[in-house]
């Protein structure tokens, strides 16, 4: 594991021992082996001690350091570390340097002669980047937490966050706010430059909906997917002892495949599973692959996870944020690889992000190819996806209103009827009973708003679409989520198919290869076609046991949650959570209790209260 703390007083003066150990104390988890350093006005956490000129706090992995040490006149073994390829690309090229680094990485570096840092995260967002930022002082770490629990820090809790949170589906309201109003996330593909007197912030890296990559048959795209797919793990394998986290979706156990192909050894693989009895299509499918690939078999049944409560319980004591109470299933899995002495573990997640398409695609087939071939693909989509007692004619109907009906009548209905904001904000009112007061405080119908624009079509093309999508502020917060609850269970989450430059191919080529006769991901499960079984390349069920784990941990642990929850519920209660008595309501039991968790962490680090504004 690794991270980045580290601090810059803006307004001169050496900067306080104490602020930089308690920076030091609280990200220990992640950077056991840092060494603290500080130089007139700065003070960082470093795992090499760098040069006269520069200091650099990183949390990175390099995919290109071969190409880059020959272009600067490093060794490229191991005696050259990421760190070193860094500071001597910042002084062969200046800022710009970031735009020739691929991996993934976020770091801040010092440079003594301009007085400035600067800071960076990489295209997609996989490492984290949060800071702090006023007249005073500039403070950051790998958490916000890390930087929120200092008491001379002063930081308040986000009344507007604590919704967020109750909602849900607000967590990807945009890609900068925590639940500390003064901790900000530095959005993926940026740097940030701070000097004494300035800072300036601006993005590196967009994909490019322009582009375009075409071979002459359809096995030349699969082999171009399957080469950048194998270079994507075999540099994510490069350093440290790993397992692969599998599922028994198409992504993870592709990603898995291929990792076995590439080593020699057999890879451990952690799973969740149901017993067999409860005929799970994700078990299922576990079992199938742990039987015909070369896989140590690490899988977790429910009636198997109380023997992780010790540690698990730990890691809930001082959890990352609220919203990884969606990480349960992962925490467990972690703990498990970090006692098999797992350095890392290679996941699937969100592929279908990357190399799937939107949703909405039999819309721009009908702008391109008509109508006749939309329909077609709409029941495609119906045949695979769709449960039998879901209508045909009715989703044909859902997709010709938008296909024939034009946009200036579709805006003028929500004048007349109320627009879907409104709506929505009504429901979740009604639904949460959250506090009218609280609603107005927090701006909440503002950030529906927010968050329905994230999702809203945007551009003329597919491809712009597509962009859109991947630019979403989910993808980010998803990947900050793996990355905390890994963090504290000792182990780091590494993602072969968010490689930027697998994610910039799939982008590039035809649509119709990422999707189509109702395939999602229609050109990874035919690449995936040669390493896994049909039923499993092919699968259309989609199941998710994660709920199980939860179901079973809070029937076992009923008093640690109701105590906890009840103890703390009155300063919950007006953003709409409850303790209900009713036994079954384990989601809303579970979410409450995360939330609550979080904040008897944050005081407790405090030692002094909190504030929520």
């Amino acid at each position: 594991m690794s991270g980045l703390y580290g601090l810059f007083s803006r307004r001169g003066g050496r900067p306080t021992d104490g602020l930089l150990n308690q920076l030091s104390g609280h990200s220990g988890h992640r950077t056991a082996n840092y060494i603290n350093l500080t130089r007139n006005r700065i003070g960082m956490g470093v795992a090499e001690s760098g040069t006269g000129e520069f200091l650099l706090t990183a949390d990175i992995r390099l995919d290109n350091r071969t190409e880059l040490c020959h272009q600067l006149g490093l060794n490229a073994d191991t005696t050259t570390s990421d760190a070193r390829i860094v500071i001597n690309a910042y002084r062969q090229w200046g800022e710009p340097f970031v735009e020739r680094l691929i991996g993934d990485f976020s770091f801040a570096l010092w440079d003594e002669h301009r007085q400035t840092m600067i800071c960076a995260r990489d295209h997609l967002g996989v490492k984290p980047f949060y800071y702090l930022l006023d007249g005073e002082q500039f403070v950051f770490a790998s958490e916000a937490n890390i930087i929120g629990v200092i008491p001379s820090l002063e930081c308040t809790i986000s009344s507007a966050r604590l919704v967020d949170y109750r909602v849900d589906w607000l967590e990807s309201v945009d890609k900068r706010c925590t639940f500390f109003n003064e901790v900000h996330r530095l959005p993926p593909a940026s740097m940030l430059i701070v000097d004494e007197n300035s800072h300036q912030e601006h993005t590196y890296w967009e994909l490019d909906a322009d582009r375009e990559v075409y071979f002459p048959s359809d096995d030349d795209y699969q082999n171009a997917f399957n080469e950048l797919a194998r270079n994507a793990v075999q540099c994510r394998t490069r350093t440290g002892k790993g397992g692969v986290m599998l599922s028994g979706g198409v992504d993870s156990s592709l990603v898995s495949a291929i990792a076995i192909d590439l080593g020699e050894a057999p890879l451990p693989a952690y799973s969740g599973v149901l017993p067999k009895a409860a005929k799970d299509n994700d078990s299922e499918c576990v079992r199938l692959l742990l039987e015909k690939l070369n896989l140590i078999d690490r899988s977790l049944e429910t009636t198997e996870q109380s023997n992780y409560y010790p540690q698990l319980n730990k890691s809930l004591e001082r959890i990352g944020e609220p919203f990884d109470a969606s990480m349960f299933q992962s925490y467990l899995l972690y703990i498990r690889a970090a006692e098999d002495g797992c350095d890392y573990v290679l996941d699937g997640v969100d592929g279908d992000i990357p190399h799937s398409l939107p949703s909405s695609y039999p819309l721009w087939i009908a702008k391109q190819d008509g109508i006749v071939d939309a329909l077609t693909e709409v029941y495609w989509i119906w045949r695979r996806w769709c449960d039998r007692d879901q209508s045909l004619p009715a989703l044909y109907l859902q997709y010709l209103k938008s296909m024939l009906i034009p946009r200036v009548l579709r805006e003028a209905k929500q004048k007349i009827m109320g627009t879907s904001t409104d709506r929505e904000y009504r429901q979740l009112m009604r639904d949460f009973d959250i506090s009218p007061s609280i609603g107005i405080k927090t701006g909440l119908r503002a950030r529906i708003a927010q968050e329905q624009a994230n999702y809203a079509a945007q551009g003329s093309s597919l491809k712009e679409q597509r962009v859109a999508h991947i630019s979403h502020p989910g993808l980010a917060v998803a990947l900050e989520r793996y990355d905390r609850a890994a963090a504290s269970c000792g182990v780091e989450a590494r993602h072969p198919l968010l490689d930027k430059r697998l994610v910039e191919f799939s982008l590039a080529i035809p649509g119709k290869q990422s999707g189509s006769q109702g395939w999602s991901k229609y050109l990874m499960r035919r690449v995936a076609a040669q390493y896994l079984p049909h039923q499993v390349a092919w699968r259309t069920s989609v199941d998710d046991n994660g709920g199980d784990f939860i179901l079973r941990w809070a029937t076992d642990q009923q008093n640690l949650l109701r105590g906890k929850v009840e103890s703390s519920i009155d300063k919950v209660g007006p953003y709409g959570f409850r303790m209900t008595k009713d036994s079954e309501d384990v989601s809303n039991q579970w979410i409450t209790f995360c939330l609550v968790s979080w904040l008897s962490y944050v005081t407790k680090a405090r030692g002094n209260g909190i504030i929520v504004r």
